[in-house]
């Protein structure tokens, strides 16, 4: 127990004492004062405390100067602050929602800001007192008895987030969800997203270099190079595979591949220029130490290296393979003749293949093993190269007209793969290594145009002498007419694409624009972003202000009139929320963070993601009804030998027959399981499936259908979603059929089903509810949302809840309108006046009760779960 003696006693403050402003303060007591304070609890008894502080030194506004109530936020991303006021006019006739916004620190609360001139939200006519509430999320709910609405300031994370190959009807294709990397500040590995085009205009080889063994090495850019030229026994291995099931190996000397000499492999008139590869080292440390190191350059005959020690035992010190240097005078890459110990000097003299150019003289320097990356060569004049000089780093050797332009070394290295980037940008060379860009120029330089193949894996420096790579792998090379960096980056750690990208951005409310934080930005200038909205009918256009620039910018934003009163939600791989797509023109980028603008609006419903078993299923057939309710709420058990009897067995229905499917929510959609155990149970003939709603007088198809069981113009063909965009409220009725009252849809189809096909199973998406009703406050209680008091219908005890943490759920058993769920009544019809939520510690447990009151009674409410 706390007490005088610990960090934190305990003090009893009773607050009954006098105000004597005429005693000498030292009389007054400890109970008494002797001025009037703002007084909290201290550890040396009371103290004075700032109070309250102006945040505003001008009017509130010109139209809405008397302020009511109000709340503030402190969002999760740029902006520190917003206050939210809700203040009525002179007359007290009319109301609006009024908002501060701190950018930076001078602007953050308490210093003084003033409020934005254009309000955020007008209240409808009538409003009354504006009630705010956290809800979860970082949101804020509020109601003024006409509406209910919710806020989340300008940045909120979107629902999802994935891309496709290319623009969406239907479905996506080929979909990658980066919903998880994108909803984080973090910048490392996994937590970003690749987004772009890797088969731009600009792309003139694209190699993925993966796939299976005795797969052809491909060129998948639009100038369609054709298949790569294999040398020795170079072939994709899946023992180390970067991206896909595996990565081209070249595991013995004189292993690589080359593509013949093309105009492509040259830079440019802009001379700018990318090539690069990822690149996997079997080893990092195949290295001498630091030691004396004596060059002999012997004309015309073999030109020897001598090193201190034994070291014929080491495996990359042998015939055939490729060592270098750090002396700047004799750097390599040389290739091995052989090598020989000399016990009586304690000496190892390696021998070169060939005659080289040697330096003669004895320095100190690092001796280490060499393999080859990527280059091209003309002769020993004209040449350029990539190559590890193992321990040391990466070495860009480029040779133009006789003279060195380059003989960097990035040493940003690390084992396994490693992203190599050689890059030309007018007269300068740059070395990327894991995306460090360093430059790598010697004078002002370029890269050669050279009547010669472009090589991976093996490269030529010499007419004999060549650089080697035995046990290395490779992956994603690619040749780009454009320099695709400019600074430091986070290397791509997804494939790059083969076709033209969209990204799709789902979000739980209609927004208005998203915000893209960048890892790296787009390299070309001029890009265009175009982007649509899905309206219930179709994708409708979206007419887009670009503050990236074309990805060129990170913190920008793209934005768009607001879809609050056009956009509907989609049901897209498996998930109903609201989905906008986008195309960049060209070029690519990495996003770390995205985040959208949704304004303040009403309060929406979404699928909670539970599917809901259907609850009456019936085919018309000939002149009979059969009932499949039983067949189709589970799926045949494993084991189960396949039956008729097991399923809904709906082969041969005709164009005038059907299935009826009764729910006891409105639906926007069915799950359909085919029985796909044995063959022949899917529908095989061409025919297209309808589906349709009760609108009290007859079925009528909705508006936004889509089947995602058929296949090639044939329905029931596969496993799928059958979607709709549900009617507006008041157009859909229940109806009375077979002695019960259901929401019912209808099946129908535009040609006869095959004999035999076979449903297993049916479940139903709800449909999101209408919530446009009006409550006097919001609550939270254990971060479930509430709504109290509902004004709309005179119910001023009723408090309606959605799922926790889930400002959006307002369905499923979860919520208020689960099966066998109700709102809850407090009391009697007296109404609601306020709830809080209080804290209370019972012996070793602590509890949390919700408070609610009215006029004249109080109610807790107690437990943790909507049972």
């Amino acid at each position: 127990m706390a007490t005088e003696g610990t960090k934190r006693p305990v003090k009893s403050f009773d607050f009954r004492g006098a105000w004597i402003p005429s005693t000498d303060p030292l009389l007054v007591g400890g109970k008494n004062f002797s001025a009037l304070a703002n007084l909290v609890p201290g550890p040396n008894g009371l103290e004075g405390s700032l109070g309250y502080t102006k945040i505003t030194t001008s009017a509130i506004s010109a139209t809405y100067s008397r302020p009511r109530s109000g709340i503030q936020i402190r969002p999760r991303h740029a902006k520190l602050s917003y206050v939210l006021l809700q203040a009525i006019n002179a007359a007290g006739t009319a109301s609006a929602i009024l908002q501060q916004i701190g950018s930076v620190a001078a602007e953050d609360v308490p210093n003084p800001r003033d409020f934005e001139a254009t309000p955020l939200h007008v209240d409808a006519a009538g409003a009354g007192l504006g009630r705010f509430h956290k809800w979860p999320g970082n949101h804020i709910a509020y109601c003024n008895g006409k509406e209910t609405l919710v806020y989340a300031g300008d940045e909120m994370y979107p629902a999802a987030f994935m891309i496709s190959d290319s623009p969406m009807t239907d479905a996506l294709t080929n979909p990658i969800d980066y919903t998880d990397a994108v909803t984080n500040d973090l910048q490392t590995s996994g937590n970003i997203a690749s987004i772009g085009n890797g088969a731009d205009t600009y792309t003139k080889l694209l190699c993925p270099m993966s796939g299976a063994p005795g797969d052809a090495i491909t060129d998948y850019s639009a100038a369609a190079h054709g298949n790569a030229t294999k040398e020795g026994t170079a072939d994709i291995s899946a023992a180390h595979a970067k991206f896909g099931p595996g990565s081209l190996y070249t595991p013995a000397v004189g292993d690589g591949i080359y593509y013949a000499d093309h105009a492509d492999w040259d830079a440019p008139a802009s001379n700018k220029i990318t090539y690069e590869h990822h690149h996997y080292l079997p080893s990092i440390t195949n290295a001498l130490a630091r030691a004396t190191v004596e060059f002999n350059d012997n004309g015309g005959s073999a030109d020897t290296i001598v090193v201190s020690g034994d070291q014929t035992a080491l495996a990359w010190l042998a015939a055939g393979r490729t060592i270098g240097t750090t002396s700047p005078a004799n750097p390599g890459p040389f290739t091995i003749g052989s090598v020989a110990y000399n016990s009586g000097t304690g000496k190892t003299t390696i021998t070169l293949a060939a005659a080289e150019v040697l330096t003669t003289g004895t320095v100190t320097a690092v001796v280490a093993e060499a393999l080859s990356v990527m280059g091209r060569y003309h002769d020993a004049a004209n040449y350029w190269c990539v190559y590890f000089l193992s321990a040391v780093g990466y070495r860009l050797s480029c040779m133009v007209g006789g003279v060195e332009k380059s003989g960097y070394v990035n040493a940003n290295f690390e084992a396994g793969f490693n992203h190599v980037v050689a890059m030309g940008s007018g007269s300068d060379l740059f070395l990327s290594v894991n995306g460090n860009l360093e430059a790598a120029s010697t004078g002002g330089a370029v890269f050669p145009a050279l009547t010669a193949p472009y090589r991976t894996g093996r490269t030529q420096r010499g007419a004999a002498s060549w650089t080697e790579s035995p046990g290395c792998y490779f992956a994603e090379g690619r040749i780009s007419h454009i320099n695709r960096w400019s600074a430091d980056f986070v290397p791509p750690d997804t494939p790059y694409r083969t076709k033209a990208l969209v990204w799709v951005v789902f979000t739980r409310r209609p927004i208005q624009s998203k915000k893209y934080y960048l890892a790296t930005v787009n390299s070309i200038t001029g890009a265009v972003i175009t982007g649509k909205e899905w309206n219930g009918v179709a994708w409708s256009p979206l007419t887009i202000t670009d503050t990236t620039n074309g990805m060129t910018v990170s913190g920008g934003k793209v934005s768009f009139a607001s879809t609050v009163n056009s956009a509907k939600p989609k049901l897209l791989e498996g998930k109903l929320f609201y989905v906008y797509q986008f195309e960049l023109s060209e070029g690519s980028f990495d996003v770390y963070k995205v985040t959208v603008d949704a304004p303040i609006q009403p309060v929406r419903d979404l699928w909670d993601g539970v599917l809901r078993p259907v609850v009456d299923c019936r085919h018309y057939v000939g002149s009979t009804w059969i009932n499949d309710t039983m067949n189709v709420i589970e799926e045949t058990a494993e084991g189960v030998t396949g039956d008729a009897a097991y399923v809904a067995s709906i082969g041969g229905l005709t164009a005038t027959e059907y299935i009826d499917i009764g729910v006891s929510e409105r639906a926007c959609a069915f799950k359909i399981t085919m029985y796909e155990r044995e063959t022949g149970k899917v529908n095989t003939n061409a025919a297209v499936l309808t589906p349709h709603y009760w609108n009290g007088a007859e079925y009528a198809p909705p508006d936004g259908q889509v089947d995602l069981t058929a296949a090639t113009g044939k329905t029931l063909a596969q496993s799928g979603y059958i979607s709709w965009t549900p009617p507006a409220a008041g157009q859909e009725f229940q109806k009375t059929a077979f002695g019960n009252t259901f929401w019912r849809y209808r099946l129908t189809f535009s040609a006869t089903l095959s004999a035999n096909v076979w449903i297993d199973k049916i479940e139903a998406v709800p449909a999101p509810r209408e919530l446009n009703l009006a409550y006097t406050f919001p609550f939270m209680f254990q971060n479930r949302p509430m709504l109290c008091a509902l004004t709309s219908t005179g119910e001023g005890n009723r408090v309606d809840y959605p799922m926790t943490y889930a400002p959006e759920g307002w369905n499923g058993d979860e919520s208020t309108a689960g099966d066998g769920k109700s709102p809850l009544y407090i009391g009697g019809d007296e109404n609601l006046t306020a709830a809080c939520e209080l804290y209370q510690r019972l012996g070793s447990s602590i509890y949390t009760f919700g408070l609610f009151l009215k006029a004249y009674e109080t109610y807790i409410l107690n437990g943790s779960d909507s049972g």
